[in-house]
């Protein structure tokens, strides 16, 4: 295996940190690398990603990516999963409206916006049958167990942060035709943001859109980096959803304010390369979750491997999650 250094991915970036985890999910579940032969560390808190892969050059990792960005695509797939309308269609106004009419419900305006007892029913119709992919991703997007706060819609990931009219569906769609149009924009993300004027963004990164009051004539600009936050998106399966009824949770999140929705992530930086079975075990290990939930930590940090816990929040706006800002390191204490 080769150790490759992504030197725009660096561990104190919230959306780097989370398109690290993008690529490795990317080259397990859709590129077919086999476990075993993939680690991900970083060079320190604020270094790089270092990935140990099989492809001897970053060139050929990227190769990589795009070829399986250009399958999924060619598949109607806007995530790795093969599961059929595993991120559902989306449905025209017509469209709903004539559902309305043909059995008396009218559909959510997302689709993925379904009651709990619905995805639990779908759920158990195909957990026997389908692959350990599908399931991951399964219990991942749509939560089985739990409710929005208040509501009887499915909790959904808390990657997806919808504004105005956006769905789950058009956001993967957009940044898969995104970076199979644009080979350049997988290279950009690994190695050198560019940030893009034309993608405002999955609303993911607080800088995908700049205010006027940052730029040269005034004017709002969007920001993006579309091939990092395409990555970022397909590290869903690394947040597995539970919780009960109105309370949801999510690996590797914690809630904010008194609705109990997650909407910090937290996540660990570590030196060593792990495979993705233990990343599973370091994302998810009660300690790490201590420290970014501001409730302490120990030493006992330094004895898995972890090197800083870090947390970012995302903004509260009047109607959805806002994005996530930046990286507060919270363990080890500096003062």
């Amino acid at each position: 295996m080769s150790s490759l250094t992504l030197s725009a991915l660096c561990s104190d970036d919230p959306i780097a940190f989370l398109a690290a985890l993008g690529i490795v999910e990317v080259l397990r579940s859709e590129a077919g690398v086999p476990d075993e032969d993939l680690r991900l560390g970083w060079e320190a808190v604020g270094g790089p990603a270092l990935l140990e892969t099989p492809f001897p050059t970053v060139d050929a990792l990227i190769q990589a990516l795009q070829e399986a960005a250009e399958q999924m695509q060619r598949d109607d797939r806007p995530v790795p999963a093969r599961l059929a309308d595993l991120v559902p269609r989306i449905y025209t106004d017509k469209e709903r409206s004539e559902i309305e009419r043909m059995t008396g419900v009218k559909p959510p305006f997302d689709a993925v916006r379904t009651s709990r007892r619905a995805w639990t029913e779908r759920v158990a119709q195909v957990a026997w049958t389908t692959s350990r992919t599908d399931l991951r991703w399964l219990c991942a997007l749509v939560d089985q167990c739990s409710t929005f706060p208040g509501e009887e819609t499915a909790h959904v990931t808390p990657l997806y942060a919808p504004v105005g009219r956006q769905r789950m569906r058009q956001i993967y769609e957009t940044k898969l035709r995104a970076v199979v149009g644009d080979p350049d924009l997988l290279r950009q993300a690994c190695l050198m943001w560019r940030r893009n004027p034309n993608d405002a963004g999955a609303n993911l990164d607080r800088r995908a859109v700049r205010d006027g009051a940052v730029t040269a004539d005034g004017e709002p600009r969007n920001a993006a980096v579309t091939g990092a936050e395409w990555l970022a998106l397909q590290s869903a399966p690394w947040f597995r959803l539970g919780g009960a009824r109105g309370r949801p949770t999510a690996w590797g999140w914690t809630a904010t304010g008194r609705r109990g929705r997650p909407r910090a992530l937290l996540w660990p930086v570590w030196r060593q390369g792990l495979d993705p079975a233990a990343i599973e075990v370091i994302l998810t290990h009660p300690l790490v979750r201590r420290a970014g939930e501001r409730r302490g930590a120990t030493e006992a940090l330094r004895a898995l491997g972890v090197v800083a816990v870090l947390r970012a929040d995302r903004a509260t706006l009047t109607n959805s999650d806002g994005p996530l800002g930046p990286a507060q390191v919270l363990w080890p204490r500096t003062e």
